[in-house]
């Protein structure tokens, strides 16, 4: 434990020479049980190739009744910056999801919040698949069976790709199940099963199918594109305003008016400061 606690004093000591006196703070959070755990990062820019860096400041759940409030959320930020020896004058925003609490804890620390642009973009994509959920039960339903014990080692010997189902919560595993499905229905027939025979799908649905993965196909290469860490906000705001145009509904998650975003003055002018 003494190792471990100069190691972690050099590391802070590391970072806390590193940080610049301006810089934003990345952060996300989820929940195990009753712990809520969050994750802060540091960034700012650099010479670096891809113009910024990133580094981790802190990994912990946060050891309070009331862990997913704003306030425990603010109280836990001005702990960590003051283990590098900074404040909240030194954050000039936030980068995070665009949940409520998130909005609070914005507001809690006086700051603008720079709302994820790949929760953005899944919202809209779930929106568009709302209209195919019929399908996508069905899919998804055959699947389960196909991941039973006898069915799976039926399907594993005319294949090795096994059945995927999908997280509803990312669209992206959706998109991952009708492609699975797509590579594996001439084998799926062959599956002699009587708890499967019921759930395959109808020619219609095949070629509903088929359409769908289209469809999506074009919106996975945006969702890739979003991930990239070499993107910016002007790149994003370009590639938003390419997907309105093709989908014109999307403007209600992606147009800079978007209910979802609570800062549009912040995140314009930033937007606006990049493509001059």
């Amino acid at each position: 434990m003494k190792y471990m606690a100069k190691l972690s004093d050099s590391v802070e000591k590391k970072i806390s020479a590193m940080l610049p006196n301006s810089f934003a703070i990345v952060f996300d959070g989820w929940s195990i049980g009753s712990t809520h755990y969050v994750a802060i990062f540091a960034t700012f820019p650099t010479d670096d190739a891809i113009g910024y860096k990133k580094v981790l400041l802190s990994f912990s759940p946060i050891n309070d009744e009331d862990s997913l409030s704003a306030i425990a959320h603010y109280d836990y930020l001005s702990f960590v910056l003051e283990v590098y020896g900074k404040n909240m004058s030194n954050v000039v925003a936030l980068i995070g999801d665009n949940c409520s609490v998130n909005v609070a804890f914005a507001r809690r620390c006086g700051l603008p919040l720079v709302g994820c642009a790949s929760h953005r973009f899944n919202l809209f994509v779930n929106d568009i698949l709302t209209d195919y959920e019929p399908l996508l039960e069905a899919v998804n339903d055959l699947m389960k069976k196909l991941k039973n014990l006898i069915p799976a080692a039926k399907l594993r010997r005319l294949t090795p790709l096994a059945a995927k189902t999908r997280n509803v919560t990312r669209w992206s595993s959706t998109y991952a199940m009708l492609r699975r499905y797509s590579d594996t229905k001439h084998f799926i027939r062959q599956v002699n099963d009587r708890s499967v025979l019921p759930y395959l799908l109808s020619s219609d649905q095949d070629k509903e199918v088929d359409k769908l993965l289209l469809l999506l196909a074009d919106l996975n290469s945006a969702t890739v594109a979003l991930q990239s860490e070499v993107a910016t906000m002007a790149f994003v705001r370009v590639l938003f305003d390419e997907t309105m145009r093709t989908y014109p509904s999307a403007r209600s998650r992606l147009g800079v008016d978007a209910d979802i975003v609570h800062f549009q003055d912040f995140e314009n002018a930033v937007v606006n400061n990049l493509l001059q």
